[in-house]
């Protein structure tokens, strides 16, 4: 018997290889082809945010300038404004950047503190006050360190379209080797002497949330927490992202305030967990989100449960917002059917799977501690003949609420409707009957928002 093919056979498997080849040849060419334009499209991107943090940081500095010029408070009232936008603005732009402000803590400040210290001098203007001479030589600081900034900006710009620096090697080096690493230097480098340029900037002490005696505060939660070990809080970031630990690079300290262990992955997932406790303080996933197919309320279940696993509870969510595939959702804690609104924790949950892609504790982990608020001084129906009688109440519930220095405010919150539909929210004071903050309630088919 023959046990070699015969002729016919032999061409005909040659020929079904060769076929074979060429088709996996094609498939492999589309997937390289789909790939490259995915990377060129994120870094297209990344290009836009960086290009629109130059130009915000660009309109800060001549802004900055007017307002040291302004006499008046409503005038300075416009131009705070406009800094409170484009200060906003910046920080959106910074944070849409493989970074991580968890690496750039004295810029995301700054960009902070521009619109909230322009709020704080419009605010005593309008009281009937001057500016004294320190305040307005802080606003001259802000506007040569804005200047400082759009020139490095403007520099990394030129590096990255002139010399072909790619802002995404910033996300493809976390958690790669030296190589690769290398390839981001350029511009990890810009950062970091943007960073270090603030070294220098004055300590700002005023009646605002951004006021360096605040952001300097020992964070509540973990004050008296015991210490982790880096093993330890390996295995908390392991739960925190849904791998194993082995899948996981430490890549350093944090030292802060709210010290922490930093650790990333292969596909760009960054945390941090507190050294004191163990708490997750952060958490960014950048993936790609794909079609929705959650609806609103399996997102926010699911953005509790995560919480709840890692030891946040007592939670409610408050209010959300869609965007880009992602379900951002507010929880605050709740005790005693007392909603606190100064112990926040954000939860970016992505509607094609419901993975959490984003979360920020770092609000409720400086804030959160044990309370024990007293019975409201004034009664519910007292309290409320501080709300404008033209609104129309819906709902009352009690709160505690920031205010905008290093306090908090227990409050009866009261959800209104005005005359032309606006859902209003009005904030008495339930010690002393005072009206303490009046916020618009927004709802759309992009969620719910308060400013």
């Amino acid at each position: 018997m023959d046990r070699f093919p015969s002729r016919r056979a032999s061409i005909r498997l040659i020929s079904f290889f060769a076929a074979l080849s060429l088709v996996l040849g094609i498939v492999a060419f589309e997937n390289y082809r789909s790939a490259h334009y995915a990377g060129q499209q994120l870094e297209n991107t990344y290009q836009r945010s960086l290009e629109d943090l130059t130009g915000y940081v660009n309109g800060l500095s001549a802004t900055l300038q007017k307002a040291g010029y302004a006499g008046t408070a409503p005038q300075l009232a416009n131009l705070s404004a406009k800094l409170w936008r484009e200060s906003g603005a910046a920080k959106t732009a910074l944070s849409s950047l493989p970074l991580g402000d968890a690496h750039l803590e004295n810029l995301s400040r700054f960009l902070s503190q521009v619109g909230d210290y322009s709020m704080y001098l419009t605010k005593k203007m309008s009281q009937g006050e001057t500016l004294s001479g320190e305040e307005r030589q802080n606003l001259a600081r802000m506007e040569e360190a804005c200047l400082t900034l759009a020139q490095q900006l403007g520099e990394l710009e030129r590096q990255v379209t002139q010399e072909g620096l790619s802002v995404r090697d910033l996300e493809s080096s976390l958690g790669q080797n030296d190589v690769a690493l290398a390839d981001s230097a350029g511009i990890m480098d810009g950062f970091s002497e943007m960073e270090t340029s603030f070294d220098g900037m004055p300590t700002l002490i005023y009646d605002g949330p951004f006021s360096d005696h605040i952001l300097e505060r020992t964070p509540r939660l973990t004050e008296k927490a015991p210490l982790f070990t880096q093993q330890s809080a390996l295995q908390r970031a392991a739960l925190c992202a849904g791998v194993m630990e082995d899948q996981l690079k430490f890549m350093g300290d944090e030292s802060s305030n709210m010290a922490c262990f930093q650790f990333s992955t292969e596909e760009g997932i960054t945390m941090g967990i507190t050294k004191q406790g163990g708490y997750l303080a952060y958490l960014s996933n950048p993936r790609q989100v794909g079609e929705e197919a959650l609806s609103i309320d399996a997102t926010i279940k699911r953005g509790r449960s995560y919480l709840e696993r890692l030891g946040y509870t007592s939670l409610v969510s408050t209010y959300y917002e869609l965007a880009d595939g992602i379900c951002t959702i507010n929880y605050a804690f709740s005790q005693n059917d007392i909603t606190y609104y100064t112990d926040l924790i954000k939860v970016g949950v992505a509607l094609d799977n419901g993975q959490v892609v984003f979360c920020d504790a770092r609000g409720y982990i400086t804030n959160h501690t044990d309370r024990k608020l007293p019975e409201p001084f004034i009664a519910q129906e007292e309290a409320q003949k501080s709300v404008n009688s033209t609104l129309q109440v819906r709902s009352v519930s009690l709160s505690c609420i920031p205010t905008t220095g290093l306090n908090e405010v227990y409050t009866y919150e009261f959800k209104t409707e005005a005359p032309d539909g606006q859902t209003v929210l009005v904030y008495i004071n339930a010690q002393t009957g005072a009206e303490e903050q009046i916020l618009l309630l927004l709802e759309n088919e992009n969620g719910t928002l308060t400013i």
